[in-house]
This record gives structure tokens, C-alpha cells and sequence, in this order.
């Protein structure tokens, strides 16, 4: 199951951090290249409601490029 978002513009900035740290309630949440997931690009700190583990079991995640359809 999938949910198709609007355009997204994303900007990089440099970090002195080597980590990256979790706000209080919210998940890291993988980003990948393709929905066959194989690989990774980045996390990205997401709020939630939502316990943590549920997010996990549900296996949420943003994917970069779907190319089914084109």
C-alpha cells in the first residue's frame, strides 16, 4: 500500500553533527531511492502521534521515485 504526495522540495544543509538525534516524539524514518528499497539515501526526523513501534511494524518510509506507471 502506497500513498502518492504532492512534489516535494528538499534542501540539503551542512552539519557539524556526525549523528543525526531524534526530537522527542517523532521516528527516523528511512528515505530510499526506489520502492524496491535496496537503498537507502538518508533518515529524516518525522512528528508523530503515534507510538514509535507502531510506525516500525507498519514499515513506513518515503520512497524517491516510483517508475510503475511511466
Amino acid at each position: 500500500m502506497s500513498v502518492r504526495l504532492p512534489l516535494l522540495k528538499l534542501s540539503w544543509s551542512r552539519s557539524t553533527q556526525n549523528k543525526q538525534k531524534k526530537p522527542s516524539g517523532s521516528v527516523l524514518l528511512p528515505v530510499y531511492l526506489n520502492g524496491s528499497r535496496r537503498e537507502l539515501l538518508f533518515t529524516i526526523p518525522l512528528p508523530t502521534s503515534l507510538p514509535e513501534k507502531v510506525i516500525y511494524q507498519r514499515g513506513v518510509a518515503l520512497v524517491t521515485s516510483n517508475l510503475k506507471g511511466i
